[in-house]
């Protein structure tokens, strides 16, 4: 969502419009969120429906030095993937009776704008927040997905969530499965032979040589995965079939091998914050410009996280340890971000949530899920694009009469706005996904 606007419709006296315009853009504004942290492109007049995207595949790393002064080293080819969205257009609108504006004492039409802006700002978060949680909008069967996903709590206990599988030579493997040949924790420990905890969960292409890098897909849950077949299958198809010592993430949701997460216990903690860093950088995640991954707290999750430790004995490493009072550092920094870690966490204001029903996760956007997401990325992680005709939000006014009010008895304000939404690299982006309580 732009930070101006532009509109060729505004009837009216020009400072009423203005005071008009400034109230929308300020409600779409206030709701922190992904679109802060996506890169944002623009799509020119007469340029056709799709933005694009080049993504260049990390080169690998040199370990020889030049046998001489005068020979070249041979010149490797530059693995280039295009990614591609297409903006299609977004908006609402709102019926008002002329005869409320005219007898309203108040200003009635700013504050409907308002509304409306909150209302674009909310739709826009829930919809690009789809792009890293891998949950479209109405198809709980999705499974593209833009993100390492990490379970909120530390993990589940005694069980590892997030490991590292390599791909066998197999005639099994495919552009839609992928067979591992081992599947390792970071300190190197086989996992359980059951690996049912990876049911709808996803698997991430951390290898920087392959044209498979940065992509990600949701395991499907209704599949067994045991030591016998050895296979994790998705839906959509990645770009090519793994090669044999391809490397992968694999990322569980589970809470045991039949069970989801526990509510209460699997809530957000200083931990993930550590957790997540430690991903990006492993990724070589690229910073924004102040030199800190950005994200975002979701309101349920940060509550829990600030909670931890509180009272006279906190433990070491929780956040009422690590944000405790020093003439250096005080407790209380303010309610616009903070920053663990070196991520820069803004508070939103939106949840962003799943639902769960065997491993089939489905996106809520009326804050429903018993799932709630907070996330942190890198720089080019995600993006969204959008027609630079409609790329900064309007609010539209629509006199009367027309066909359908012939009288005259009311006008239509709308906001309209274009975009598309596109995971660029999964291995830049972490989604936390936590299981709170409803009751503080």
């Amino acid at each position: 969502m732009a930070t101006t606007l532009t509109t060729n419709i505004a009837p009216g006296t020009a400072p009423f419009w203005v005071m008009v315009y400034k109230t929308f853009l300020e409600a779409v504004n206030a709701v922190p969120g992904f679109k802060d942290d996506f890169n944002r492109q623009l799509l020119p007049m007469s340029s056709g429906t799709r933005g694009s995207w080049t993504q260049i595949i990390n080169l690998s790393k040199v370990t020889a030095a030049l046998s001489s002064e005068t020979t070249n080293p041979t010149a490797k080819a530059a693995k280039v993937r295009q990614l591609f969205a297409d903006p299609v257009l977004w908006g609402d609108s709102v019926e008002v009776s002329v005869l409320a504006q005219g007898t309203t004492p108040d200003n009635f039409e700013q504050q409907v704008t308002a509304r409306l802006g909150d209302q674009a700002g909310r739709s826009m978060h829930t919809q690009l927040g789809a792009v890293l949680t891998g949950v479209a909008l109405g198809v709980a069967n999705d499974d593209v997905a833009g993100a390492v996903h990490l379970v909120a709590g530390g993990g589940i206990a005694g069980k590892t969530t997030v490991v590292e599988g390599v791909a066998t030579a197999s005639a099994s493997n495919s552009t839609t499965a992928y067979v591992y040949g081992n599947l390792t924790s970071p300190s190197g420990t086989l996992v359980s032979a059951s690996n049912n905890w990876a049911k709808g969960g996803y698997i991430v292409f951390i290898d920087p040589t392959t044209q498979n890098y940065g992509l990600a897909r949701k395991i499907k849950g209704s599949q067994n995965i045991d030591a016998t077949n050895h296979i994790f299958d998705w839906t959509t198809a990645i770009n090519v079939t793994p090669v044999t010592g391809e490397r992968a993430l694999v990322c569980g949701l589970r809470g045991t091998d039949t069970t989801a997460m526990t509510q209460g216990t699997n809530v957000l903690k200083a931990i993930d914050m550590r957790r997540a860093a430690r991903v990006l950088r492993r990724g070589k995640a690229s910073k924004f410009g102040d030199g800190l991954f950005h994200g975002g707290f979701d309101p349920d999750d940060v509550f829990y996280m600030q909670n931890e430790g509180a009272g006279s004995a906190s433990t070491a490493g929780t956040f009422a340890d690590i944000f405790k009072y020093t003439s250096a550092a005080p407790y209380v920094r303010g309610e616009e971000d903070l920053t663990m870690f070196g991520c820069r966490m803004k508070f939103m204001t939106e949840p962003h949530t799943l639902a769960s029903t065997a491993a089939v996760y489905d996106l809520k956007t009326d804050d429903t899920g018993a799932l709630h997401c907070s996330y942190v990325v890198g720089q080019g992680a995600a993006g969204y694009a959008g027609f630079s005709s409609y790329a900064d939000s309007r609010i539209i006014l629509a006199k009367g009469p027309d066909k359908s009010d012939a009288m005259g008895l009311k006008d239509v304000l709308s906001w309209l706005t274009s975009f598309a939404k596109l995971p660029i690299n999964a291995q830049q982006a972490c989604v936390i996904v936590g299981y709170p309580t409803n009751i503080e």
